[in-house]
């Protein structure tokens, strides 16, 4: 089981760094054809002197995780559109023709971008936010975690299983001694051979099918004795309707889960100090009924 740990944290990692390289180079090939483009329209319209078109094209660009766009010719910003609080602190022209300077604003990450004018002197400037990328690495990273522990689970329960096959366990193969085991419950376990009952307040005799609550004589129906019998033979243990219905209603086709309620609601009415909220015939929503002892 260690080794299986080991193996999957291992297998893991090596994934998640590859998955990781892999995002950030298609994030980074999509930044660097942006801004690619733009270089190129910026100086087709700067060698035809269309200055005035480079605001619309700077403005066509913040969009998205864009957070800023900028054209500088010979030292001069001719375009500039920016969804940034801050203003856009100056940055020299890049010496290589493509440059990216990883940046914090106080609200989140972005790669500053710098790429020089084809045939032109100047350069545009990008800011593009992270956010993206991060995004995409974060599932990336919960994925591989989230099947890391399912595959871990899986391995657990398959060696649980075939140690408890082939190595079981003494305590489980030795017989099951008939002596009570001492407890703290406030039940009390009646003597051999006896038919009386003791689980608290409550009290059965199954020989004179007597029910005693509270010091208190109950009367119940005989399928009411048989459904609190069958109870009180393991205080804890949930039955469901099935069970009920094949050890009380014996023989009987036509008695449903619906009768089992009924006869619930019956005993509560007769046993409980406060019926709308019970505290010795208890509800296992989904599974049945049991008594609390």
């Amino acid at each position: 089981m260690g080794l299986t740990v080991l193996i999957t944290v291992a297998f893991s990692g090596i994934y998640l760094s590859y998955a990781i390289q892999t995002r950030t180079e298609e994030f980074r090939a999509r930044a660097e054809l942006l801004a690619w483009t733009f270089a190129d329209r910026a100086a087709f319209d700067i060698a035809r002197g269309n200055d005035q078109d480079l605001e619309f094209l700077a403005g066509t660009l913040v969009l998205g995780n864009v957070l800023y766009a900028q054209v500088i010719h010979e030292g001069q910003v001719l375009a500039e559109v920016s969804r940034m609080a801050e203003p856009l602190a100056s940055a020299t022209a890049p010496a290589d023709v493509w440059q990216i300077e990883h940046k914090q604003s106080p609200t989140q990450a972005y790669w500053d971008i710098r790429r020089s004018l084809p045939d032109v002197d100047g350069y545009v400037r990008l800011g593009l936010a992270l956010e993206p990328l991060e995004n995409a690495i974060r599932s990336q990273l919960v994925l591989v975690v989230g099947i890391s522990i399912a595959f871990i689970a899986l391995a657990g329960f398959v060696t649980i299983y075939w140690a408890r096959r082939f190595f079981p366990s003494p305590a489980l193969s030795a017989p099951v001694s008939a002596t009570p085991t001492p407890s703290s419950s406030v039940s009390i376990p009646a003597p051999a051979g006896s038919s009386m009952i003791q689980l608290g307040e409550l009290t059965i005799d199954d020989a004179s099918k007597r029910v005693h609550m509270r010091g208190q004589r109950v009367e119940l129906s005989p399928k009411e004795f048989e459904l609190l019998r069958l109870l009180a033979s393991e205080p804890g243990r949930v039955y469901s309707n099935e069970e009920i219905l094949s050890h009380v209603w014996t023989g009987s086709h036509l008695a449903t889960a619906q009768d089992v309620k009924q006869y619930i609601y019956f005993l509560r009415q007769k046993l409980e100090a406060n019926p709308k909220e019970p505290q010795l015939i208890l509800t296992v929503r989904g599974f049945g009924y049991k008594l609390q002892v």
